[in-house]
C-alpha cells in the first residue's frame, strides 16, 4: 500500500515537473519573439534617419562647432557659426574618425564623422 503510494506521488510529480518545464518552455520563446519583435521596431526607427558616411583622403569638409556661451568673453553660442572650416581630411584614424588639417596642411584635431559635412563647392586655390 505504502509503495503504491509512493510511486503515486513520483508519477504526480514527474507530471508536475514537465507540465512547467513545458511551461517554461513556452515563456523562453514567448520572451524570444517579443525581444526580436522589439529589435526590430528599434532598428527600424534607428535607421530612419541614419545614412553611411565615408570619407576619403582629400575630401574637404566642414566641422560642427561646439562652442559653448561665455558672458565674461563676449561669446553667445547662439549666434555663433554652427560650422567653421572649411578642413581637409589628412586621414583616416578609426572607423568613424579623422584626423583634419585646413588648407594650408596643419593638424587642427580630430572630427567624428557625425560632426562633419561635405564642403561642396568650395574653392581652396586662393
Amino acid at each position: 500500500m505504502e509503495l503504491t503510494l509512493l510511486i503515486l506521488q513520483i508519477i504526480i510529480v514527474e507530471n508536475e515537473v514537465i507540465k512547467r518545464k513545458n511551461g517554461f518552455r513556452k515563456l523562453f520563446e514567448n520572451v524570444k519573439t517579443n525581444l526580436s519583435k522589439a529589435q526590430d521596431r528599434n532598428r527600424k526607427v534607428y535607421n530612419l534617419r541614419r545614412r553611411p558616411v565615408y570619407y576619403n583622403v582629400g575630401d574637404k569638409v566642414w566641422r560642427k562647432n561646439k562652442i559653448k556661451s561665455d558672458a565674461f568673453n563676449y561669446v553667445n553660442a547662439k549666434l555663433a557659426p554652427k560650422f567653421i572650416g572649411p578642413f581637409i581630411i589628412k586621414h583616416k584614424v578609426g572607423n568613424w574618425t579623422y584626423e583634419l588639417c585646413n588648407t594650408s596642411g596643419q593638424s587642427k584635431g580630430y572630427g567624428y564623422v557625425q560632426d562633419l559635412k561635405p564642403a561642396d563647392g568650395i574653392n581652396f586655390d586662393n
